[in-house]
Formats: C-alpha cells, structure tokens, sequence
C-alpha cells in the first residue's frame, strides 16, 4: 500500500472510528493494524488523532551554513592535507592568510566566524565527513576526492 493511499484510508477510517460504540471501535482497530501492518497502539494515536507530527530539526539553527564559509572551510581543509577537526581548528589562523592572498578577501562576518568556530562543530558543517577518524574509509574518500576536487584548477594554492 502506498503511502498516499494509507493516509486516506486512514483519514476515511478515523471519522468512522470517532463515531463508533466499544466493539466496532475494536473491529475497526484490528481491520487498520491488518491492512496497513501498524502496531495497535501506533493506530490508536493514529485513529485519536494524539500523535503529533515531527516539527522538525530541534534546537536552534546553525550559524555556519554561510555557502562563503563552507567554500572556505572546505578548500582550507582540503589543501591542509585533510587533518582532523581538532588540527584543522588549530590552523584556521595560519591558513586564513593564505587562503585570502589566493582566493580574495573574505567578508569580516565570516573570518570572524571562522576564527571562533569549534573544532567539534567542523564535522557537522558538511565539510569534514563524520567517519573521517575511521581510517578504512580514508583511501576511498581520497580517491573520491581526487577525481572530482584536486583535479579542479581553482583549488590550486601555488602562485
């Protein structure tokens, strides 16, 4: 059964159940676990209409989702010979210099940003992949990277 095609059978079903008596109310509850393969207390919050929908991503909203940031963060991390989180954080400083003297300025807003973020906070970026510590995944990433990163010509840091 498809998704869409559960959620109306659900919706005709939950109007029928909020008028049923006791004993249809149980037919009707073994007829949607059967149809639709639900756990039964899944389709009593269903059918009651108290579950609640997921509001999504919590706590509050990232601040280093700048596209000037990431760009900067990945070419620093790239060109540093991908170190770790805890290493990249420590070369930030160094590596800023160089990265404005080959790539521009960047904007006051994002070296501060850069300058401040935490080395934890870099894995979750999308820059540094979260499994970078597992060194079995290392060659693979590499020659991933190789093919479609290093082998581009404005990443090039020598001049």
């Amino acid at each position: 059964m498809s998704c869409e095609s559960r959620s109306e059978y659900i919706s005709v079903q939950k109007r029928r159940y909020r008028r049923a008596g006791k004993t249809y109310k149980t037919r009707l509850l073994d007829e949607v676990c059967e149809v639709c393969n639900y756990e039964r207390k899944y389709a009593v919050k269903l059918l009651n209409g108290t579950r609640r929908p997921s509001k999504g991503k919590r706590g509050r909203k990232s601040e280093y989702n700048d596209p000037e940031l990431i760009k900067a963060l990945k070419t620093c991390w790239l060109r540093s010979g991908l170190m770790c989180g805890k290493r990249l954080k420590q070369a930030l400083p160094l590596w800023l210099k160089h990265y404005e003297k080959h790539y521009g300025a960047l904007s006051e807003q994002c070296r501060k940003k850069l300058l401040k973020i935490r080395a934890g906070v870099l894995h979750g970026v999308d820059v540094l992949p979260l499994d970078f510590m597992s060194y079995s995944s290392f060659p693979t990433y590499c020659k991933m990277l190789s093919s479609t990163i290093f082998s581009s010509a404005n990443l090039s840091m020598s001049a």
